[in-house]
C-alpha cells in the first residue's frame, strides 16, 4: 500500500505514483499495513499539475484542490480514480454526474468552494495590537482558497484569517505568511483595543436597528446561514 504524510506535496506524489502503478494510496493514519511511505517530491508533483493543467484546465486542477483540503475520508480513493478516469475517457467524463466516482467528487467540489464564498462574507475582523484579526472555524481547510479574496479587498491593510480548528493562519502585510500550530497569547475580549469595542457596539446596534421584529423567521435564517457560522459574528454575540 502507497501511504502519505498528509502533507500537499506528499499526497500528491503518492496520487501520481498510484496513477502509475493503478494501486490504492491512504494516509498513514489510516494504514496498518503500509507497505511504502511516500517521499515528498515537489518536481514530481508540480510536473504532473502542470501537466494536468495543459490537458484538461483549471477547473480539473480545482477538482483535485478540493479534494484534498476538503479532507475527505475518501479522498485519496476519489482522486485516485477520478484520474484514471481523466485518462481513459477525457475532460468530458466530468460531465458523468450519475456516475459514482464523479458524482462523489462533484459533491465535494461543490460543498468546498460553496464554504469559501459563504466566508468571503462571514469573515469578521477585530483590531488587535494593529492587525485586523479573523477567526474562523469552517468545515474544510478553505483557507488556501480564502486568503486571495481578502488581498483584492484588503490590499493596505494587515490582516489574519485564523481557522482556529485547524491552529494554521493566514498572515498579509504587504506579502502572504502562512502560521502553522497558530494561537493567541490572550482572549479576544482582553486583546482587543477599547476603539474595536466601541466599533462592535455601533455595529451591533446598527444589526439592532435594522431588524423587522415582525419578519423575523429563526428557522429560514439557520438555512440560510447554519448556527455552527455564528460563533464569530459580532452581531450574534451578546
Amino acid at each position: 500500500m502507497i501511504v502519505h504524510d498528509g502533507g500537499f506535496e506528499s499526497f500528491f506524489t503518492a496520487l501520481v505514483t498510484a496513477i502509475e502503478r493503478e494501486e490504492e494510496f491512504m494516509g498513514d493514519d489510516a494504514s496498518l499495513f503500509a507497505t511504502q511511505k511516500i517521499v515528498p517530491d515537489p518536481a514530481r508533483v508540480e510536473k504532473w499539475l502542470h501537466a494536468m493543467r495543459r490537458s484538461y484546465g483549471e477547473e480539473v486542477i480545482s477538482d483535485f484542490m478540493a479534494l484534498f483540503f476538503s479532507e475527505d475520508s475518501e479522498r485519496e480513493h476519489l482522486a485516485l480514480h477520478y484520474a484514471l478516469l481523466l485518462k481513459e475517457k477525457g475532460k468530458i467524463i466530468r460531465r458523468a454526474i450519475s456516475h459514482e466516482i464523479i458524482h462523489k467528487v462533484m459533491k465535494i467540489r461543490q460543498a468546498y468552494f460553496f464554504e469559501v464564498h459563504r466566508f468571503q462574507g462571514l469573515v469578521r475582523f477585530r483590531e488587535i495590537g494593529g492587525w485586523l484579526y479573523g477567526p474562523i472555524e469552517p468545515t474544510y481547510h478553505i483557507l488556501p482558497y480564502l486568503w486571495t479574496h481578502f488581498r483584492r479587498r484588503l490590499p493596505h491593510e494587515r490582516w489574519i484569517i485564523h481557522d482556529v480548528g485547524r491552529d494554521v493562519a493566514v498572515l498579509f502585510d504587504g506579502e502572504i505568511h502562512w502560521a502553522s500550530g497558530f494561537v493567541l497569547q490572550d482572549t479576544l475580549s482582553r486583546l482587543e483595543s477599547e476603539k474595536e469595542k466601541e466599533i462592535q457596539a455601533l455595529w451591533k446596534s446598527f444589526y439592532q436597528s435594522i431588524a423587522i421584529p415582525e419578519r423575523k423567521n429563526p428557522r429560514q435564517q439557520r438555512q440560510m446561514m447554519p448556527k455552527k457560522y455564528w460563533k464569530y459574528l459580532v452581531e450574534k454575540e451578546g
